[in-house]
């Protein structure tokens, strides 16, 4: 679902993209998984990003590219409720929901 910063719904859609959290905190972004796909979830075909939690909240930062302003950082805040993750700038929020991995589906590791 993604919403206006307002509590508005501007436009929902049901996406098969995630999110997984690696050690170290690392964190891949998927615009596409396939739940009967291992290799979906290989993080060569996440956008790579770093999160951390701290006294201030929990935050991802994600590398982004523009052929105008080049690769920079996009800064989210996250906030959880229940399983539910809600992710957003100051525009849009995106929510995902906790889903458990099969043990075969973990053996991936970053190269980030």
């Amino acid at each position: 679902m993604i919403m206006n910063n307002d509590g508005k719904p501007r436009d929902i859609r049901s996406r098969n993209g995630g999110l997984k959290f690696y050690a170290n905190g690392r964190v891949g972004s998927f615009s596409q998984t396939n739940s009967s796909e291992v290799g979906s979830l290989d993080p060569k075909k996440a956008r790579m990003g770093l999160y951390c939690l701290n006294e201030d909240g929990f935050f991802a930062g994600f590398a982004s590219h523009s052929p105008q302003a080049g690769v920079f950082i996009i800064k989210e805040k996250i906030k959880i409720k229940g399983d539910t993750l809600i992710m957003g700038t100051d525009k849009f929020e995106f929510k995902y929901l906790r889903k458990k991995l099969p043990d075969q589906w973990l053996v991936f590791k970053p190269d980030w």
